[in-house]
């Protein structure tokens, strides 16, 4: 929601601090309430800084007008500052016949002869007929730029340039009384890097949920075992709703009664005011093609199926990597499913005038600057990348490099100097994985790195691009442990904690790194028919553990003998079960 500073004088300290926590209670998430030292003869230049940033950032000024505050030379200079810069201020008189004479001829919200409750209404009212409040709240605490990982809700106020792909994706759902002979199902396609989670999770979701209509089930990446994932993320939404149903209970629902997701789906939509559409987003779904067994992703897709028929509550949105497009057709358990009836969204490449959108937008909601052409060097580097598959993750690194170095200095300028730093748009992951691997080397690790991070890698077939694998830190030795932390510091590799599994994982923060670091992108071109036959044993082991180790499931001849092979050579290697 909408940043709001506001000025006043201290003796009004208290009236400010109530009346925001009650904007905070209406949805005016970020507030700044000024304060100064009043024993003070003038504005310390520290103040003057702070209060700078402050107002620049902002969206509106409100400013309690009473008799001490239009005598106040602090809030006189805050004023001036905001006319300066252009700023929306709200004059809220709160004593009879008070006026401010830089605000002469502006229009001011009397609230003089209203109660307090009234008070709130009359202002929340006024700063929404003014558009107040329709952009998202960013925690200025968050980096403007998350780098390798994807943006989230929590970044929605600084997600810029997809704003077409957003009103694509929100038509799909409206005017939901016509999708009645519809499936409620998109399919969101595009490259790796080309910001699809970004997009649903930064773009869409936020969006649908300022509406009562909508609730969100916690994003669902398949995994090996998407059934048991998924029960996982909907016991969560349970939780969240306040209802008791673990994801035991909810697994068992979902293995035993074909209808049961359409069923939790409603029992999750209840409210007491009005029913809730339910939204399920499943991003990486590629991993169904390559992670999960043929007969789990079958059971689990056929679930999907029976859960978005025009009367359901629930909708699906999936995001699938555009190389996997030639796979949904119907000779396929995700072909058969996608290809009874979709909306989709294509992932185009960004254009010059998005590029700079989501560089400079977020810079000014953050009160940062960039020296003079930088930007456009920046987009030029961007546009004109050799890499173009890895052009946006590229950028997105290095303006958090670059935002990180700005401010281990202090300062609140991104320079041609840090560009030159971190190894500029086309470098910046090799250079900074090189100063991981310097590290290491140091410490006597230069022997397990490429081997760590090749546990990291899947492939689909012996052709397809490397794509992540996420495994068990449990399975890694201290020195593999070592290796990871290393590059989870360097933003390179992250882990993740599964609250209900007690397991903790190491994943790469985006396959970029699998494509940019060369020592690494040579090792995967080397080893490429053994990281396929890993990946295939993992999903026959799978459909062998999910048809309760059935002797008819496990394998024999050539894949035996391949198999066996394979586990020759990767000696302390292990599989990957979920």
């Amino acid at each position: 929601m909408a940043s709001l500073f506001f000025s006043h004088s201290g003796q009004d300290k208290e009236v400010a601090k109530d009346l925001g926590e009650q904007l905070k209670y209406e949805g005016f998430e970020s507030l700044y309430i000024s304060s100064y030292p009043e024993h003070s003869t003038a504005p310390g230049e520290q103040w003057k800084e702070d209060i700078y940033r402050q107002i620049k950032i902002c969206d509106a000024v409100i400013f309690l007008m009473t008799k001490a505050s239009c005598e106040s030379k602090w809030c006189f200079a805050e004023l001036a500052m905001a006319q300066g810069l252009g700023k929306l201020i709200f004059p809220v008189r709160l004593e009879v016949g008070v006026n401010h004479e830089l605000l002469t001829g502006t229009m001011r919200i009397d609230l003089t002869s209203l109660c307090y409750k009234q008070r709130v209404e009359r202002l929340v009212q006024e700063l929404k007929n003014a558009k107040i409040g329709t952009t998202f709240f960013w925690d200025r605490q968050r980096s403007p730029y998350p780098g390798l990982e994807y943006f989230t809700e929590k970044d929605a106020g600084v997600f810029f340039s997809r704003k077409d792909d957003i009103d694509k994706l929100e038509g799909f759902f409206a005017p939901l009384s016509t999708t009645k002979n519809d499936r409620h199902l998109i399919v969101v396609f595009g490259a790796s890097g080309s910001g699809k989670s970004s997009l649903i999770l930064a773009g869409l979701i936020p969006r649908i949920k300022r509406t009562l209509e909508w609730l969100v089930i916690p994003r669902l990446v398949p995994g090996g075992q998407p059934l048991n994932n998924l029960a996982q993320n909907l016991a969560t939404a349970f939780a969240e709703r306040g209802l008791n149903q673990n994801s035991t209970e909810t697994l068992a629902r979902l293995q035993d009664n074909p209808d049961a997701l359409i069923q939790i789906a409603r029992e999750l939509s209840f409210n007491t005011q009005k029913q809730q559409f339910v939204l399920l987003f499943i991003d990486q779904a590629e991993e169904l093609l390559t992670r999960s067994g043929k007969e789990e992703t079958q059971n689990f897709l056929n679930l999907l199926d029976t859960a978005i028929a025009s009367e359901s509550p629930l909708w699906i949105v999936m995001a699938l990597r555009s190389e996997f497009y030639l796979s949904v057709q119907p000779d396929n358990p995700m072909g058969n499913f996608i290809g009874k009836g979709r909306s989709e969204l294509f992932v185009l490449p960004m254009g010059k005038q998005q590029i700079r959108e989501a560089i400079a937008k977020p810079a000014e909601l953050a009160g940062i600057t960039f020296e003079e052409k930088l930007i456009d060097q920046l987009v030029d580097d961007t546009v004109g990348s050799a890499k173009a598959t890895d052009a946006l993750p590229l950028l997105a690194y290095s303006l958090r490099q670059m935002y990180d170095l700005m401010l281990q200095e202090h300062r609140n300028q991104i320079t041609f100097r840090d560009y030159q730093a971190i190894g500029k748009v086309g470098g910046a992951i090799q250079k900074r994985a090189e100063l991981a691997f310097e590290k290491l080397r140091r410490q006597g690790k230069e022997l397990q790195i490429l081997p760590t991070l090749m546990k990291l890698v899947a492939l689909e077939d012996e052709n397809s691009e490397p794509m992540r694998r996420r495994v068990h830190l449990s399975e890694l030795s201290d020195g593999e442990r070592q290796v990871v932390q290393t590059f989870v510091e360097a933003r390179l590799l992250k882990t993740d904690w599964n609250k209900t599994e007690k397991t903790a994982w190491a994943e790469v923060t985006h396959e970029a790194l699998l494509r940019e670091w060369e020592p690494l992108q040579e090792k995967i071109e080397q080893q490429r028919q053994k990281l396929y036959m890993r990946s295939e044993i993992e999903r026959l082991a799978r459909d062998w553990q999910h048809k309760s180790k059935t002797a008819s499931y496990l394998i024999s001849g050539d894949r035996l003998e391949k198999a066996l092979r394979w586990q020759e050579f990767y000696v302390g290697d292990s599989l990957v079960l979920d």
